[in-house]
């Protein structure tokens, strides 16, 4: 029994490929210009909407929807109201995580005290201003975690979210540094290591033997 033939046009493929990847692209700069010419109006409705957004806000947010445009299939006279629709979650995030941080600012800073207050081995690289710029990193990723009801207050969850993060990423992390140090002072040899400074090596030896007078 012979075999079917199969006759592929080449040229048929080629042209059915590139008729589509023109009309993506037709589809994409369409959209695109839908967003520019819109862009004004929805930056007014969120400033409308959300009072307190700044300019930043807004054209952070608005950013972030231009990102997503490519997604749109529809009627180009629902895409102001698609756009919309990305837009008013993404304020609300922004907003509920300026609240969080405005009623909380006491509390993190708080936690930060708390930690590091006479500990030998706190991260001495860090200031509390860059620890506490990244824990609202953090709290800006889990915002509506913490508006989620529970048994704790917001306040507590987090001052524990501030404590861990201090505890795991500077705390843990200076101990473990200055243990390796310590090991290789006490066994003579010259400590020879890439993260840590040959002053660094001989403050640390300095302190071991005040401590030891």
């Amino acid at each position: 029994m012979e075999s079917p033939e199969f006759n592929i046009n080449k040229g048929d493929m080629n042209h059915k490929l590139s008729t589509q990847h023109l009309a993506s692209d037709a589809n994409h700069t369409s959209t695109q210009n839908l967003f520019i010419s819109f862009y004004p109006e929805l930056r007014e409705s969120i400033f409308d909407e959300f009072p307190s957004c700044t300019v930043f806000d807004a054209d952070s947010i608005l950013d972030l929807v231009a990102q997503r445009q490519y997604r749109f299939r529809g009627d180009p006279a629902t895409f102001q109201t698609w756009c919309e629709r990305h837009v008013r979650p993404l304020a609300r995030h922004r907003m509920n995580f300026y609240r969080l941080i405005n009623e909380n600012t006491r509390v993190i800073y708080g936690a930060i005290r708390d930690v590091f207050k006479d500990l030998f081995y706190a991260d001495a690289s860090c200031s509390r201003d860059d620890v506490f710029a990244e824990i609202t990193f953090l709290i800006y990723k889990r915002v509506y975690s913490f508006l989620q009801p529970s048994r704790a207050k917001v306040s507590t969850r987090l001052y524990r979210l501030a404590v861990r993060h201090c505890l795991d990423y500077h705390i843990k992390k200076r101990k473990a540094r200055y243990q390796a140090v310590e090991r290789f002072t006490d066994s003579g040899r010259r400590f020879a290591c890439e993260v840590i400074s040959d002053l660094e090596t001989a403050s640390m030896r300095a302190d071991q033997l005040e401590a030891a007078a």
